[in-house]
């Protein structure tokens, strides 16, 4: 169940970010879908490590480290003209 909460947060995340890149035509990454992936990828650490699955939790704690890296990043990141 956790799994699934997961993967609807990840696609929610993707259809934010698809918006703002077809709808509002802007290239730069969406806040909101960075944010969404991280908790759906947190979701899939816990579901990984409740199933007994280590080695895929461990690429799942790697990718949302990543994914927390550039969330950080983007919200630290100062706009040039």
């Amino acid at each position: 169940m956790i799994y699934i909460a997961g993967l609807v947060l990840i696609i929610a995340g993707l259809a934010a970010q698809a918006y703002k890149t077809l709808i509002r035509k802007d290239r730069g990454l969406s806040p909101i879908f960075l944010a969404l992936l991280a908790v759906g990828g947190v979701a899939f650490v816990v579901d990984d490590f409740t199933r007994g699955g280590t080695a895929s939790g461990i690429l799942d704690i790697i990718g949302t480290i990543l994914i927390a890296i550039v969330f950080i990043a983007l919200l630290t990141r100062r706009k040039t003209l």
